[in-house]
């Protein structure tokens, strides 16, 4: 992850493709660390933000992410 004025550029190997993630989605990748889970991410961009998100982050932004190969989805037993 490459940080620009207005992101982040992140390159996927294994694709050879880069992404350009806009603030909020850089925000998402830097919590997609392992120890954060759905429920955890969505809490803090809802803090960032100052209320409710305007979208499903696991069925918008963590779907896209894995479907472009940059984060791999863990399920947890609490489905996080």
């Amino acid at each position: 992850m490459h940080a620009v004025e207005d992101g982040c550029v992140v390159y996927v190997p294994a694709r050879d493709q880069v992404h350009f993630l806009n603030a909020t989605a850089m925000c998402v990748l830097e919590l997609c660390d392992g120890a954060h889970g759905v429920d955890t991410i969505r809490r803090e961009l809802e803090a960032l933000a100052g209320g409710e998100l305007g979208f499903d982050l696991r069925s918008g932004i963590l779907d896209q992410f894995e479907q472009a190969g940059i984060v791999t989805a863990h399920v947890t037993q609490d489905g996080s």
